[in-house]
């Protein structure tokens, strides 16, 4: 089966089938909405499953994605109209004011739509314009929002298209063949002796079309009456993913209210459309990465910070152990160790380097005191030099709230000591 890029699935899509001869001006005029044929795709790109249902067994299909409405290719008629250009131009009134010469019943009684590129462009240009009765969209439209279902869009079963696809297929169980390219859509009886009246002019003198699709009921006819062409077995389903595929939505206008859902419903659509669009792999690759690379570096990087900290408590405690080998248990090895240093500094006299500290802070915290120019700690306490200015009331107060007292030496010099120290 050819590649083609799809829409977001998964979705339902649901054809009813007409039992009424087409109009030639514009298709057929009522529908008999007794059975619809269906088919279910979960990746966009395949049918899952089809089949044909009566009017009572739809709600067995429960859409909980949605569905998409498929018109029958006998119900639509397609014109080329040059619209002038503006937004103006796309309204309703104007495209049938530009038909009002090919179609003879009231516009009233029509919907029309736009080609998709046409609903973008602003310039002047010749367009193609699907036109269907209004009451039979209608009637096949109502059952489905009975239902409670999301209808997504509205969608031709062929339309035109850039390049030309052939496809057999059976109406009323009689083989047909269908043409569908840059010309429009072409449909006419398969019948013995080639191409039907009408296709070779259509194909622009090419002997075969790039694709020529038809489904299993009809293969053996394509392929006896047109042996040359490529034919691969392809179910109707497939032709409507593809239709869908290139933007085709009949739900314009009036009904662009009531097709395509509201609210979560568009959002749902948005969202399977990022997760299932080929164009959006690259993304979706890139957001499954950044949602599996916390979780699992994270744990990764936790489980390396709790074995350095097992090792960090490890290499401690075998210190404090060498430090303190008379210590039977070592339950705060730090404290432990703090306090062992401070019994030693204070046997051997020497300046605990918390009083340092103290100092200092002292003398960061305190304003106005004159910036040291030296200091030096020993047993005896810290030595200052500081500018010879300093009154000792002043630096008294200053220092006091931190538990120190000052020994002045020279002038300029003083010696810091613990209060406790200082009124021995």
């Amino acid at each position: 089966m050819p590649p083609v890029a799809f829409t977001a699935p998964p979705m339902l899509l649901l054809c009813p089938q007409f039992a009424v001869a087409s109009d030639a001006s514009h298709g057929a005029r009522g529908a008999d909405l007794s059975h619809w044929r269906w088919a279910r795709s979960t990746d966009g790109q395949t049918i899952d499953a089809s089949g044909i249902v009566g009017r009572t067994e739809l709600d067995a299909l429960s859409p909980a994605e949605g569905c998409v409405l498929v018109w029958p290719l006998q119900a639509v008629s397609w014109h080329r109209v040059r619209l002038p250009a503006g937004r103006a131009a796309r309204s309703a009134a104007v495209i049938a004011g530009l038909l009002e010469d090919a179609v003879l019943d009231d516009p009233a009684a029509l919907h029309v739509a736009l080609e998709p590129a046409a609903r973008r462009r602003r310039e002047a240009g010749e367009v193609w314009v699907a036109v269907c009765h209004r009451e039979a969209l209608e009637s096949a439209l109502a059952p489905l929002l009975q239902q409670g279902w999301a209808v997504q869009a509205i969608v031709p079963e062929v339309a035109p298209q850039p390049q030309e696809l052939a496809w057999a297929h059976a109406i009323d169980e009689i083989p047909h063949l269908t043409l569908a390219g840059p010309h429009g859509v072409l449909t006419q009886r398969l019948m013995p002796g080639g191409m039907p009246g009408g296709m070779a002019d259509a194909l622009a003198g090419d002997d075969s079309p790039p694709s020529a699709w038809a489904d299993a009921t009809t293969i053996q006819e394509a392929q006896r009456h047109l042996p040359d062409w490529p034919w691969q077995v392809v179910p109707a389903g497939h032709v409507w993913l593809h239709t869908l595929a290139q933007g085709w939505n009949l739900a314009q206008f009036d009904l662009a209210a009531r097709v395509g859902g509201v609210g979560w419903h568009r959002l749902q659509s948005a969202v399977r459309a990022v997760w299932y669009r080929p164009e959006w792999r690259a993304a979706r690759w890139g957001l499954a990465a950044s949602v599996a690379l916390p979780l699992v570096a994270l744990p990764a990087l936790a489980w390396q910070q709790r074995q350095q900290e097992q090792a960090l408590r490890a290499a401690l405690l075998h210190t404090a152990r060498q430090a303190l080998p008379d210590t039977p248990v070592l339950l705060d090895p730090v404290r432990q160790v703090q306090q062992a240093l401070a019994r030693e500094r204070a046997r051997a006299g020497d300046v605990p380097p918390a009083l340092l500290e103290r100092v200092l802070h002292a003398w960061g915290s305190a304003d106005g005191l004159p910036p040291l120019r030296a200091l030096q700690a020993d047993d005896a306490g810290v030595r200052i030099d500081t500018d010879p200015g300093l009154g000792a009331d002043r630096l008294a107060a200053a220092i006091a709230p931190h538990g120190l007292v000052a020994r002045p030496g020279l002038p300029g010099q003083w010696t810091l000591t613990p209060a406790r120290e200082g009124g021995r």
